[in-house]
């Protein structure tokens, strides 16, 4: 069968329908019958003109302008991103891990700690511009990594004072 005899035109909207439609799904309207849709017509007047028809290739339902949305859409976080750090600064997760180095080998862990204080203060300092999961675990990273760094340093470098004048053997 041809498209012409499958569709009609809503009396209403002028938007092509199928012909065993109860409902135009443009306007919502109840189609009248055949007969009827003088009488329907003059009852209720068209409230738009009818909208030119569409190519076949048209792939958007309205080509108005639209304004710009004033909000961003939030990145969704997976399931994923709390075993593998994804969107978190590289520095931040190197002042951790050199942080947590530092507290657990003895004495060396100060050649870890102090470029960890280094690179937490850079992670913390660097603006992350996004609000989402990646850039507050940066933050933690960073504090987390500034805190093992120093309580490295105290502590080993504590150790090594007191080896050095003599009090640990």
């Amino acid at each position: 069968m041809s498209e012409a005899i499958d569709d009609k035109k809503c009396p209403f909207c002028g938007e092509l329908v199928a012909a065993r439609a109860a409902r135009c799904p443009s306007c919502k309207k109840a189609l009248p019958e055949e007969d009827d849709v003088e009488e329907a017509i003059a009852v209720e007047p068209a409230r738009r003109p009818p909208r030119p028809a569409r190519n076949e290739d048209d792939d958007d339902e309205d080509d108005r302008p639209r304004r710009r949305s004033s909000y961003r859409k939030e990145p969704t976080t997976e399931a994923t991103d709390f075993l593998v750090p994804t969107n978190v600064s590289g520095w931040a997760i190197a002042s951790c891990y050199l942080g947590l180095f530092g507290c657990l080998l003895p004495v060396a862990g100060l050649i870890f700690a102090v470029p960890a204080v280094i690179f937490g203060i850079i992670a913390i300092r660097k603006p992350r511009r996004e609000g989402n999961y990646g850039a507050v675990t940066s933050n933690v990273r960073a504090i987390i990594g500034l805190v093992l760094s120093t309580l490295s340093i105290l502590l080993w470098g504590g150790v090594l004072v007191l080896f050095a004048l003599g009090k640990i053997k």
